[in-house]
């Protein structure tokens, strides 16, 4: 959980009752690549913040939005290294 953020219930809800761990992350992924393409045609920029400084966990959202029109024209900047 993270302040200031909240899930929706049903997907919550769907991801609790998946037992596997690695199950539950593909269900996370799955929602969140589908949020941000819903969005793109919307908004002049998607900040996506990988768990735990995980970064490679966000590829597969990244390699779907350069998939668009555009993503194709969006400058993705690559995770900041923390200090």
């Amino acid at each position: 959980e993270v302040p200031g953020v909240s899930i929706p219930a049903e997907l919550l809800k769907a991801i609790t009752s998946l037992e596997n761990p690695e199950e539950q992350k593909k269900l996370g992924l799955a929602y969140t690549q589908e949020l941000v393409l819903s969005l793109l045609d919307r908004v002049e920029g998607i900040y996506l913040i990988s768990p735990f400084n995980k970064a490679p966990l966000l590829e597969p959202i990244i390699r779907s939005i350069r998939q668009t029109a555009r993503g194709a024209r969006l400058r993705v900047r690559p995770p900041q290294e923390q200090a």
